[in-house]
């Protein structure tokens, strides 16, 4: 081997070297939360809240705010009076659409389907809405919120919602796809399939 062979084989190998590094060093750590019955996995690049104090009824948020990209997944433990009602509803998206419609003021529903999802084996229907908001200056910004109910078992739900800037929605989709995927009961046991 000569001496220019050398030097492009050895170049090659350290921009590889390099690339992976940079790779590795943007890969995700994920971690499994346990809240209020349930537990889940996010990446650390999202920020955890946990719930204030036991009045408030969001079990725990998510918050991912890097690179000029924003999102939030806000997770609800409903207790099992309700949880009752909303399973056995035959109208769960219609009851989603107007929850979501009463809390983001101007809320526009441009997609439903209730079987998309299966998470926990069971169905899992979701409603997306997009709706503006202005900062104290004025400026508009245009958001898309996905609210997705998820069954963890008999009396047991989860009401949970992605929350996003229009631009980033699908940016952190399949992110906050993942984190849903992995909702889980506590207690419950993972079956490999």
């Amino acid at each position: 081997m000569n001496y220019r062979t050398f030097s492009v084989v050895g170049i090659s190998g350290i921009l590889l070297a390099i690339g992976s590094i940079s790779v590795l060093a943007y890969a995700a750590v994920w971690r499994i939360e346990t809240t209020d019955g349930f537990s889940f996995k996010y990446p650390t690049t999202w920020d955890l809240e946990e719930r204030e104090n036991r009045i408030n009824s969001i079990s725990a948020t998510l918050d991912y705010d890097r690179g000029g990209n924003y999102g939030q997944i806000l997770f609800e433990h409903y207790d099992p009076d309700l949880s009752e009602s909303i399973q056995s509803s035959e109208n769960v998206v219609q009851n989603m659409e107007t929850v979501l419609t009463n809390v983001y003021d101007g809320a526009r529903i441009y997609e439903t389907a209730t079987d998309k999802y299966v998470i926990n084996n069971q169905s899992a229907p979701y409603v997306l809405a997009k709706f503006s908001r202005s900062t104290l200056l004025g400026i508009e910004h245009d958001y898309v919120v996905m609210a997705i109910v998820i069954n963890l078992g008999a009396n047991d739900v989860i009401f949970a919602q992605y929350i996003s800037a229009e631009n980033d929605f699908n940016k952190l989709l399949g992110t906050a796809e993942q984190i849903f995927h992995s909702v889980k009961s506590v207690g419950a046991v993972e079956t490999l399939i």
